[in-house]
């Protein structure tokens, strides 16, 4: 399948997706704070180019991976009428 994107411009967003999230960092998300999450790593969605945050929920007993675009991961919603980060780094 064809890229939408080049290589070169796929390893410059991912090159700077690095700056956004840590990977092995700990994150926390806004709904459950107690919960925390641990980057495995960043990736590309093959079918449309979007780079994905892979990350294992660290309070299941299983390793599950589980994969968000960034943009998505980087949102911040509204709670209580104030906006907020979705996933906060806790630990880097």
């Amino acid at each position: 399948m064809a890229h939408l994107k080049s290589h070169q411009q796929l390893t410059e967003e991912l090159k700077e997706a690095k700056k956004l999230v840590v990977i092995g960092g700990r994150y926390s998300h806004y709904k459950h704070p107690e919960n925390t999450y641990k980057i495995v790593g960043l990736g590309i969605q093959e079918s449309t180019d979007k780079i994905c945050v892979f990350y294992h929920p660290e309070y299941m007993d299983d390793k599950i991976t589980f994969v968000r675009d960034l943009d998505n991961w980087l949102e911040t919603p509204e709670m209580n009428g104030t906006k907020v980060e979705r996933f906060k780094l806790i630990v880097s």
